[in-house]
């Protein structure tokens, strides 16, 4: 009997030590879910270097580059909103619009001369790990490429505003890795065109688009600066004759008398450039031919914020402002 009890108590003793083999999966898992949770860190790990491919070319540049040469106001203007002002070394102090001079002004930053005058030798001290430019520097191009890699960033007016902001916003975003952050800004500034676009198309409103400067007034035509009016905003265009120059064709006052547009938006390029002695656009413009069109009858002769609108296209905090000139003039 007694054999027969110790028989009795080794099968159990052997049963419960198999049933705790059974039930050790469950800790098992719980490591390989670590195990896999590290694996996933390591596949997220940050990349050394980006590519981007733009008009003239391919270029790879270090992900995450900490000493950044910027003198595209876009592109600047998208990096002050994304944080990342410490990974910048130099930017074009000339003419900045109040939300970023107040910063950028610092000595903190070298001067890099001006929109479309570079100092070469100022960017060549710097030591770039990588340069971000657009149409007004894509002269320096080769020059530039001798001292660090660079990333153009192209406003193809061909195509629609919001088509080249997206890509614009996403070159810049892509080698910094906020590619994740780009999409909300886009979805809502589209969705506010779309409530702008509504309004407008609904009413019907026409309008024409100039440039003022020094008493000349230049009418804009189609697939040309603020053309985000035209286009997405939904406004008939009455500057459709004129050619797509960058700085608008040559008109009259006695011109936007006789097409009578529901609005006239004007951009002061005076202001814009920063020239100190002018007379004010709203004295050049609203003159007594000017006071007969429904324009100015309504209310509805529209100052862009200039230098949004001329210096610093396809930046976000410029675009937002672009986008709410338009909400308030339809208010």
């Amino acid at each position: 009997m007694k054999r027969l009890l110790s028989l009795l108590l080794v099968f159990v003793i052997v049963f419960a030590g198999c049933a705790s083999t059974d039930e050790a999966p469950a800790d098992t898992n719980v490591k390989e879910k670590g195990a896999g949770e590290v694996a996933t860190e390591e596949q997220a790990e940050e990349p050394k270097t980006v590519t981007i491919t733009h008009k003239f070319g391919t270029v790879t540049v270090p992900f995450n580059p900490t000493r950044v040469v910027v003198p595209d106001m876009g592109a600047l203007d998208i990096m002050d909103v994304f944080g990342l002002e410490d990974n910048i070394v130099g930017v074009v102090k000339k003419n900045l619009p109040s939300y970023l001079s107040n910063k950028y002004k610092s000595d903190k930053y070298t001067a890099l001369g001006s929109l479309k005058e570079l100092d070469l030798e100022a960017i060549y001290a710097l030591e770039p790990d990588c340069i971000i430019i657009s149409g007004r520097q894509s002269g320096y191009y080769d020059q530039l490429s001798e001292i660090a890699p660079v990333v153009f960033c192209e406003i193809d007016r061909e195509r629609e505003y919001m088509d080249y902001f997206s890509d614009y916003l996403n070159t810049v975003a892509k080698i910094f890795g906020k590619e994740a952050e780009t999409q909300q800004y886009i979805d809502d500034f589209n969705a506010r065109l779309e409530t702008i676009n509504k309004k407008v198309t609904e009413n019907g409103y026409t309008t024409l688009v100039t440039i003022l400067s020094s008493r000349t007034l230049k009418a804009l035509g189609a697939n040309t600066r603020c053309s985000l009016i035209y286009n997405e905003a939904g406004f008939t265009n009455l500057g459709e004759g004129f050619t797509p120059a960058k700085h608008g064709d040559a008109t009259s006052f006695e011109y936007v008398v006789d097409i009578n547009p529901d609005f006239l938006f004007v951009v002061d390029k005076n202001s814009a450039t920063g020239k100190t002695e002018y007379e004010p656009a709203v004295e050049q413009l609203e003159n007594e031919l000017v006071k007969t069109t429904k324009a100015y009858k309504n209310g509805n002769i529209v100052y862009l914020n200039p230098r949004e609108w001329y210096l610093v296209e396809c930046g976000l905090t410029s675009t937002e402002r672009m986008i709410a000139d338009l909400e308030d003039a339809l208010k």
